[in-house]
This record gives C-alpha cells, sequence and structure tokens, in this order.
C-alpha cells in the first residue's frame, strides 16, 4: 500500500530525471502554501546581500530570479501570487538604494 504524501506518486511515476526534481517541489510548495520561491528569494537576497555588500549585484540577479519565477512558475499557477508582490516590493527596494547610491555618493 502506497502513503497518500503529496508528491510521492509524482516520484514513483518518474520516467526520466524531472520527476526527482518536481516530487519534493511539490511537497515544500503544498506545506508552505506556496511560498516556496518568495522564501527562497528573501533567503538568496540576503544572503548574497551580507557577503558581498554590492547592493546593485544584489538588484541584477534579482530581476533574473523574478523573471524566470514568472516565465516558469506563475504560468503553471504552483506559486501564491502574494510572494510576487514580496519579491516586487524588494526588487523596488534595492532599486531605491542603488539611486541613492547614484545621488548620494
Amino acid at each position: 500500500m502506497v502513503a497518500n504524501v503529496t508528491g510521492w506518486n509524482t516520484l514513483f511515476g518518474c520516467t526520466g530525471g524531472v520527476c526527482l526534481i518536481e516530487a519534493p517541489f511539490q511537497m515544500f510548495n503544498s506545506s508552505m502554501q506556496g511560498w516556496v520561491i518568495g522564501i527562497l528569494f528573501i533567503v538568496y537576497q540576503f544572503m548574497l546581500y551580507r557577503k558581498t555588500q554590492n547592493i546593485t549585484l544584489c538588484f541584477t540577479t534579482g530581476m533574473l530570479f523574478v523573471s524566470f519565477s514568472v516565465g516558469l512558475l506563475a504560468a503553471t499557477g504552483q506559486m501564491n501570487p502574494s510572494s510576487f508582490y514580496v519579491m516586487g516590493i524588494l526588487l523596488v527596494l534595492e532599486g531605491a538604494g542603488i539611486l541613492y547610491q547614484l545621488l548620494v555618493k
């Protein structure tokens, strides 16, 4: 008997390597109610800024991350729409920080 666990059927029905990524994503995404990518984005931005102290790098890579998320995950409906607002607000704040650095320094 197979347990009723989210992502379990995807993992066992796998014929290629894609299911090995999709099954844990389904599990984490369902347990965090669609906020997995938003949380990963915030942690990624925080860690990158702490290591580099470069807000321009954070903004540039954040734009790439968000465009990837919008293109692949929003089209499938596996992402909470509120997490796009959080990512957008963070990018706007980073853009404002870049403009502040340009005008003050």
